[in-house]
């Protein structure tokens, strides 16, 4: 099946990751010791609190948030430093999800009965269509923002993890995130079709105009959930969904990109500076696969 690419969807755009890890040593350094002390001490670094405990993960936080308490962090970027251990320790599986795909899964009935659970990877990132989601990261009174994608992690003990990551523009640094409550695995199933929303249409669009462009809002953790069973379900339940394997666009390095592995925080989080704004690559380095309708 052919399949007519949209200017939302054309190539995977840097992921929250690159953004806050531009330097690769910098991560895989950090994660190691990280990865050390929860040997040494048998801590479960599949669960966020036991992993927020570490003595490694406090200095990461340290390192990347400044003049911000560690503490103040840890409900915002510590949840993203969770997901970007595992999503770095899975091999950073990414999934660029193409724009008829996403319109379809949010507007049609789109559970699926073949679907147990499986996943294309313990953990990754599913990258969403450029300004076609968006939600309110710091509550109804706040600024809409364009939802960039949704990170998984799965726990030994048959949970989910998901965070959702927005704000991402190329005029500013940092990002917001929304993260969720673990979620047990058969639950995770169920929320294909459970109503996310107390009142209206689940994914409706809350932004003024929204429905002349075909907008869509992320309002309930709920919602996040139901979108990321939706779009896991159809990957591995549905033939020919998961493209091959693409390299990444190649792109002029980034002039202003920091050796040291300094990172941007979260853009709502007032407390963390994020420094200037630096020069971002319009593509990704990392080798993505699509999520498509079918093959």
């Amino acid at each position: 099946m052919n399949t007519i690419r949209s200017t939302r969807d054309d190539t995977l755009r840097p992921t929250p990751y690159e953004m806050a890890f531009p330097d690769e040593g910098f991560a895989e350094s950090r994660f190691s010791a990280i990865e050390e002390e929860a040997r040494s001490r048998d801590a479960n670094l599949d669960e966020s609190g036991a992993f927020l405990l570490l003595a490694q993960v406090g200095r990461v936080l340290r390192e990347l948030g400044g003049e911000a308490s560690p503490t103040a962090l840890v409900p915002t970027f510590g949840a993203f430093l969770f997901h970007a251990f595992h999503f770095h320790r899975a091999a950073m599986p990414s999934f660029l999800v193409e724009t008829s795909t996403l319109r379809y899964l949010l507007e049609a009935d789109a559970a699926s009965d073949r679907w147990e659970g499986e996943l294309p990877a313990p953990a990754g990132y599913l990258q969403l269509p450029r300004h076609l989601l968006w939600a309110r990261p710091d509550g109804e009174e706040g600024p809409a923002e364009a939802v960039d994608g949704i990170f998984w992690a799965q726990s030994a003990r048959g949970t989910l993890n998901f965070l959702a990551v927005t704000g991402i523009r190329g005029d500013r640094p940092g990002f917001s995130v929304l993260p969720v409550p673990p979620v047990p695995l058969a639950e995770v199933v169920s929320w294909m079709t459970r109503p996310a929303r107390e009142e209206g249409e689940d994914f409706a669009t809350t932004l003024p105009g929204g429905e002349m462009d075909r907008l869509y809002s992320l309002e309930t953790p709920g919602e996040v959930v139901k979108l990321a069973a939706r779009i896991l379900a159809h990957a591995v339940t549905v033939d020919g969904a998961m493209g091959e394997e693409e390299p990444p666009v190649p792109s002029p390095e980034s002039a202003s990109e920091s050796p040291s592995g300094s990172a941007s925080a979260p853009a709502s989080d007032p407390s963390h500076p994020s420094g200037p704004p630096s020069a971002v690559r319009s593509a990704s380095r990392l080798p993505f696969r699509r999520i498509r309708l079918a093959g």
